[in-house]
Parts: C-alpha cells; sequence; structure tokens
C-alpha cells in the first residue's frame, strides 16, 4: 500500500489565499515579498536571490505554472520560475510583480 502525506497542515498555519490563473482556483501558499533593504553591513549589497518575491505552494494545485498569474491580496504576479522538491509535492515559484 502507498503511503500519502497530507500537505494541508504545511500551509495551514503560515498561507496566504492565492487565486492561481491556471485553474481559477484559491489555494494556500507562503508567500515571501522579499527585501530591498541594504545587507547587514551598511551598503552591501543584497543578494539578487534575496529580492525576488516567492510563493512557495503543493505543486498539484499549481499545474503547468511558468507564465500563468498568481493574485494575492489584490497584487497580480507573474509566474517566471520553478523550483520543485526532490518528493514533487512542493514547487516555489519565482514570481514577478505586474
Amino acid at each position: 500500500m502507498a503511503m500519502t502525506l497530507d500537505t494541508t497542515p504545511f500551509l495551514e498555519d503560515f498561507g496566504v489565499d492565492a487565486i492561481y490563473s491556471g485553474t481559477g482556483q484559491t489555494i494556500s501558499v507562503n508567500f515571501d515579498q522579499g527585501t530591498d533593504e541594504a545587507g547587514p553591513i551598511d551598503g552591501v549589497q543584497v543578494d539578487e536571490d534575496a529580492r525576488q518575491y516567492k510563493a512557495e505552494a503543493i505543486a498539484a494545485d499549481v499545474p503547468s505554472p511558468l507564465g500563468k498569474l498568481l493574485t494575492i491580496a489584490s497584487i497580480v504576479y507573474k509566474i517566471v520560475n520553478t523550483d520543485f522538491s526532490e518528493d514533487g509535492l512542493f514547487v516555489e515559484l519565482w514570481l514577478e510583480k505586474q
């Protein structure tokens, strides 16, 4: 018998609602707005990766995500890159504010 993992608790405590244009459904994601602040030492540039808007979602909730839109708190983001977890259950979505 195959084991199944309930992914729901992962997003229950920290997730925010997002509308995924690929299905029109409201899904729950962990949203990271990145930062525009300088590094820990004044004047040090922040790594470009730290500036990126990102959202982590359950992979099954976002089929074929590249180029689709994600609306979070009335702000629209385009999905420009993805990074799937090793087990394929979750996907990190790299977002571009529209």
